[in-house]
Parts: structure tokens; C-alpha cells; sequence
């Protein structure tokens, strides 16, 4: 936030108000911001000059989540948001999804990914066992992980989110299956997911999500062939 909207908070006492303006005044400082005088445009876009990911981007996202989100560190020199889904508690419910990936299941993949972080634990198996969720094939969690892999100012459209969550949760999907290295796999996950949606099914499901907002099950069943 910043002094003006700290100044609109009515619930909290003139000393609280002083310290958290206090306060949002020297983080503004330490990154080169200063809430003086006209205010810099510029200094609050982002750079996509700049490696890494924007302050203000990782406060909205946790702002929006209730601050429970938890980003691992990047490897190397790759930028790119890593959720920790394992100790993040995203309070966001399906109002906040596009319809288009609910109807892809994706309100179940954090389950399935708990789910199986468990099995890898306890039983060294990445594999979900099928019939377990849904009377539906198990999943490979490995896969799962990679819609975490996002590199910074990298966005993807819904249909390309669709076509990600289709490939990822096929655990028999040998194309990814033989690629080694997140980096490499996520980067395979997201070419595939551009050749799924130039295939008859992809464009059905492309046209669906522009027409009704949603994929029907016949298409996502194709999709999964």
C-alpha cells in the first residue's frame, strides 16, 4: 500500500497509522522510491530490462492471497516464480478462476499434488495410484510441479493454461517423460501445450473457451487423447 491508503484505514489507532507509513516510507526508500513531492511513474512499472521479479508484483500477490504465499528462491541465473505449494496457504477459491480451467480440474490439482508430495515422502513413489480421485488415471507428480515453473513476465493465456494442465496431468506422457531437468521439461511442457492447441481438439477447445467461456467434457476428453 501506500501513505494515502494506510490514511483511508479507519480501524486502526494514530500511532499504528504513523508507524506502518513509517514503515512503507523506508521500504519505498530501499528500493529507490520516494513518496515525496510528484510522483515517479515510472519507478513503479516494471523493467522487463531488469532481471527478476518486481517488488510491488510479489506484495499484490500476497495481498490477494491473504499473505500466505511462498515463493522459492530461483536456480541460477533463471528468473521465474516458484510457488512453494507445500507451505503456502492461498485462501483463493474457484470465484477467482477462469471457468475455462475449472472445467480443465483445475481446482483439484493442489489436492492431487498434496496428494502425492505425501506418496513421494512416505512411499518414494511419484506416481498416484489410478482410481484414488475420481475413479481417474494417477497423476505424475513431477509433472504437476511444472505449471508452477512461470518465468518472469512471461504470461500465458487461458487457453495455453488449459493446455498445460491436460499435459501435465498425463502421467503416461512419454514426450516429457524423456526430458531431463525442471528447466528443460518446463520448457518442453510449454511447446507442447502450443502444438496440442494447433490440433483439431486444440482448436475446438480454443473456439469453446471463446464461445461458451468453458471447455465441455467431449472436447477435454479429446484433448486428452
Amino acid at each position: 500500500g501506500c501513505p494515502e491508503q494506510i490514511d483511508e484505514i479507519s480501524r486502526i489507532s494514530d500511532e499504528i497509522r504513523a508507524k506502518l507509513v513509517a514503515k512503507v516510507k523506508a521500504d519505498a526508500a530501499a528500493d529507490g522510491i520516494s513518496f515525496e513531492g510528484e510522483p515517479d511513474e515510472t519507478a513503479l512499472k516494471p523493467n522487463p530490462n531488469i532481471p527478476g521479479v518486481p517488488n510491488w508484483e510479489i506484495e499484490e500477490l500476497k495481498s490477494i492471497s491473504d499473505g500466505h504465499i511462498i515463493l522459492r528462491p530461483p536456480e541460477a541465473d533463471v528468473w521465474e516464480w516458484r510457488v512453494d505449494p507445500y507451505r503456502s496457504l492461498p485462501r483463493l477459491g474457484t470465484d477467482a478462476l477462469h471457468p475455462a480451467l475449472i472445467s480443465a480440474d483445475s481446482p483439484k490439482l493442489r489436492l492431487k499434488m498434496m496428494q502425492g508430495n505425501d506418496r513421494a515422502n512416505i512411499l518414494h513413489d511419484t506416481i498416484g495410484a489410478a482410481e484414488t480421485l475420481d475413479d481417474k488415471p494417477g497423476v505424475e507428480l513431477q509433472f504437476i510441479e511444472l505449471l508452477l515453473h512461470q518465468p518472469a513476465n512471461q504470461l500465458f493465456s487461458i487457453d495455453e493454461e488449459v493446455a498445460r494442465i491436460v499435459l501435465a496431468s498425463d502421467a503416461a506422457c512419454t514426450r516429457l517423460r524423456e526430458v531431463e531437468g525442471d528447466l528443460k521439461r518446463r520448457d518442453t511442457l510449454t511447446g507442447l501445450a502450443k502444438e496440442l492447441l494447433q490440433t483439431d481438439a486444440g482448436r475446438q477447445a480454443m473456439a469453446e473457451i471463446k464461445d461458451l467461456g468453458f471447455v465441455t467434457p467431449p472436447t477435454l476428453d479429446l484433448l486428452n487423447q
